[in-house]
């Protein structure tokens, strides 16, 4: 397994982990499924593009499996 924070180029996988997660374990999260499946990919890369928190990513045969 690999860690490694996500950058902007990573937005495609970053949203479709996230969204998986928001809908498997909403109450994880404080935001919801249904408020996120309607964002932008822009959204997304632009959470990924904050210079002040970081996302990280575990990846597994350069697959995404978590947040």
């Amino acid at each position: 397994m690999e860690i490694k924070i996500l950058e902007p180029k990573d937005a495609v996988i970053y949203r479709e982990v996230r969204l998986a997660a928001l809908k498997a374990n909403p109450e994880a999260f404080s935001s919801s499924y249904e408020e996120e499946k309607e964002y932008t990919l822009e959204n997304f890369e632009k959470r990924l593009k904050y210079n002040h928190f970081f996302t990280f990513g575990a990846f597994v045969e350069n697959k995404l499996q978590g947040l």
